[in-house]
């Protein structure tokens, strides 16, 4: 029939895929076809933090909000210890994750 069903979770990120499928057959009749695909969230909260960091180091963490929907979005983050952060001791930051 020449159909093609693909499943692929892609990375979080927002972006545009493109596929291009190719297909013969044994008389070398051959067939193409090239789509866009627009991968997106709602809302998407990209972080620009340093790779290391060293005891004493301060930084100022930055953030990029893209909101792809058709209306205003509030969003709201925290910043909390990743260890009391995994054991669920945030040490009372008003985080919904807590």
């Amino acid at each position: 029939e020449g159909n093609l069903e693909i499943t692929y979770t892609v990375p979080d990120a927002n972006t545009t895929w493109v596929l291009r499928a190719m297909a013969y057959n044994r008389e070398l009749l051959s067939a193409s076809d090239e789509v866009q695909i627009m991968a997106s969230k709602p809302l998407m909260v990209s972080t620009n933090a340093p790779r290391f960091l060293r005891t004493g180091d301060k930084v100022r963490l930055q953030a990029s909000v893209m909101n792809a929907t058709d209306s205003a979005v509030v969003a709201v983050s925290c910043a909390v210890d990743s260890t009391a952060y995994r054991h669920g001791r945030c040490n009372g930051a008003q985080c919904r994750f807590c």
